[in-house]
């Protein structure tokens, strides 16, 4: 083998390292995947509440929350699991996220949607277990404001 065969065989096998490095990492919940479910999915999908300008009761869409461990796990009206830790290809969240924006089930219907950063966060959060840490739940004013812990 000559030096360049040799130079080229130790850059692949470092950048290789690196890729296995990448997707290996654990992903944190609370740091990398919750701010993604509270700004783009809990608006719409947390309990129910009266909202303050129209004064009517506001109901989870699809009647699926995702505001807390329990209900992030369960199906909604499609009758499809949100999250199926360990299976991404079974979690109707990471579906919807991933669809053509011109569907009608594409998610969030409004406002921004999610990065390829945050859907690679959130397949390898499911792939390893979609493990919730410390999180117990999140909490919103009636106009939606996050609450404190």
């Amino acid at each position: 083998m000559n030096r360049r065969s040799l130079v080229q065989l130790v850059v692949v096998g470092a950048s290789l390292s690196t890729v296995t490095q990448l997707h290996a990492e654990d992903i944190n919940f609370e740091k990398q995947v919750l701010p993604v479910l509270e700004k783009k999915c809990m608006t719409c999908h947390r309990e129910a509440h009266t909202d303050p300008e129209k004064g009517r009761l506001r109901k989870p869409k699809g009647d699926l929350r995702m505001d807390t461990p329990e209900d992030i796990v369960k199906a909604g009206e499609s009758e499809k699991p949100a999250i199926v830790a360990g299976e991404p290809d079974k979690s109707e969240a990471l579906a919807r996220v991933l669809l053509p924006d011109d569907s009608d089930d594409f998610m969030p219907p409004k406002g921004d949607p999610l990065t390829k950063d945050e859907i690679e966060a959130l397949k390898s959060w499911i792939q390893q277990g979609a493990k919730f840490g410390d999180w117990k739940g999140t909490k919103f004013t009636p106009a939606g404001e996050k609450l404190k812990e």
